[in-house]
């Protein structure tokens, strides 16, 4: 999930980037998340991907015309909005609501309030298909020889062709029939279990 922050000051900016990074790691891991922070005359080449879209308490004034450039860009985006304690009030939430943002925070809003959000937004994404979740298929066996590992081989081949990304995991610590199955013969057989062994640093990218 790619989290926008736009604002015109970079100590908003870093502020709101705070209470998103101050999320705990299991969620961020869950969510996927990924912070871009813009100012407004940025904001037509930053916003490239579907998002959230977290509007600081700098641009309040302009949220009419930002709400419109977003939904140019992306009409499934879901847009919050920060406002001053002392303007925290039905009139803000009005002007949020009138410009089609989910809700209104207040400066004192804290990570945990952001994350709530965020959770509800990622179910309802999974639940609506915008984001597909990966699936785990487990290929088990009471005794060996009777094709598992063909099988497990075939669906990663057949999901391949359909331009998936597969990663499958042999589990048989007797044998390596599967990557011998798939022909992964040399240096590429040991890539994996160097990552499980902590040779391999696992990163964004591998």
């Amino acid at each position: 999930m790619i989290i926008y922050i736009v604002d015109d000051s970079a100590e908003e900016q870093a502020r709101i980037a705070r209470l998103v990074e101050g999320i705990e790691s299991a969620y961020k891991d869950r969510l996927d998340l990924q912070v871009v922070v813009c100012g407004t005359g940025n904001l037509e080449t930053r916003l490239t991907e579907t998002g959230v879209v977290l509007l600081g308490r700098n641009v309040a004034e302009k949220v009419g015309s930002i709400a419109s450039a977003i939904r140019e860009k992306s009409k499934t985006s879901d847009m919050f909005l920060f406002v001053d304690s002392e303007s925290y009030s039905t009139d803000a939430i009005r002007l949020a609501h009138m410009n089609g943002l989910k809700k209104v925070f207040s400066a004192a809003s804290t990570g945990v309030d952001v994350l709530q959000e965020l959770i509800s937004i990622d179910e309802e994404h999974r639940r609506t298909g915008v984001v597909s979740a990966g699936k785990v298929i487990a290929i088990t066996q009471p005794k060996g020889g009777i094709g598992a590992t063909t099988v497990a081989a075939a669906l990663g081949d057949v999901y391949q062709r359909m331009n998936k990304e597969v990663l499958l995991w042999d589990l048989d610590i007797e044998s390596r029939d599967l990557s011998r199955a798939l022909r992964a013969v040399g240096p590429q057989t040991g890539v994996f279990s160097s990552i499980v062994t902590g040779e391999r640093e696992l990163t964004r990218e591998t």
